[in-house]
């Protein structure tokens, strides 16, 4: 597959993903990162991720211990 194909592919699943999925969508703070964190455990249920063909990084949702 070449380069742009999958850059695409990425970029598309990375902006279908959903913070409902995890259930704590209702539950969060936005913290001085710039990610959101859970009001319950203080774990954060944003991370930033390194892109697989590029030097720039995402936002990606993940569960916090309470999830």
């Amino acid at each position: 597959m070449e380069k742009q194909v999958v850059d695409k592919v990425i970029d598309e699943i990375i902006d279908n993903q959903s913070e409902e999925d995890l259930g704590n969508k209702d539950n969060t703070y936005l913290g001085e990162d710039g990610l959101k964190y859970c009001n319950k455990c203080g774990e954060p249920t944003q991370q930033y991720r390194p892109k697989v063909f590029s030097p720039d990084k995402f936002i990606a949702y993940r569960a916090c211990k309470c999830v």
